[in-house]
């Protein structure tokens, strides 16, 4: 196939409080003929998150594939077709970075 898997088994880095392993999702990508998709199903308690190049951040999953056309344009797609995708994860939420501020006594 022309498109390897982008499930992140680490959910990109990102370090949520669960994240399922590919074979946990039973991430699999299979040919179309066309194109080919990659499928999961994420375990209870987690749910779909895409990263993209620009965003290292997770983005709840809009669909339950991605996609990749054949050569030379074979990246992975939202199911829109359009938005370009990294790396997909089963896991729980992202937990927000909080940044405090913490005055100095004069």
């Amino acid at each position: 196939m022309w498109c390897p898997s982008i499930y992140s088994d680490d959910c990109n880095g990102s370090m949520p409080a669960i994240c399922a392993t590919s074979a946990q999702a039973a991430a699999t990508v299979t040919s179309t003929g066309m194109n080919c998709r990659l499928t999961w199903t994420c375990p209870i308690g987690t749910s779909a998150y895409y990263y993209t190049g620009m965003n290292s951040t997770a983005t709840p999953y809009p669909g339950d594939f991605a996609q990749c056309f054949m050569p030379p344009n074979n990246n992975w797609y939202l199911p829109d077709g359009t938005t370009e995708i990294t790396a997909v994860a089963c896991q729980t939420a992202p937990i927000p970075f909080a940044i405090v501020v913490v005055p100095v006594p004069p």
